[in-house]
């Protein structure tokens, strides 16, 4: 089952080149939002914020690591189905016995019903 956290963090790198992209827009923006503000800042006081730089590196990681985590919540959840068709199957085989397989009668708890 390793193909399918593999897909999804090749998918997740791939959205983190894109979400880079809006980044260097970010990064372009708070330079000239800060140049700005020093060149105004001796009559208005103001200082310029931090500049929130892009990270390709980071960004690409950072989804391929998110996109591998779901894929393998994906993968775990399939093998869910699995087990749960398993005990479907089991069930449905002992339904002359009642439904419920060698208990015969459901389990009410120690206090009973």
């Amino acid at each position: 089952m390793w193909e399918i956290p593999l897909a999804m963090a090749v998918g997740g790198g791939l959205l983190g080149y894109m979400k880079n992209q809006g980044d260097e827009e970010r990064e372009a923006n708070d330079r000239r939002l800060a140049a700005e503000t020093m060149r105004y800042s001796p009559w208005t006081g103001m200082k310029p914020g931090q500049i929130r730089e892009a990270n390709l590196q980071n960004s690409i990681m950072q989804g391929a690591m998110g996109g591998g985590m779901m894929g393998m919540n994906v993968g775990q959840m399939m093998q869910g189905n699995e087990l749960m068709d398993a005990q479907k199957n089991y069930y449905e085989s002992n339904a002359g016995q009642g439904g419920y397989g060698p208990l015969r009668q459901p389990y009410n708890g120690p206090w009973g019903r």
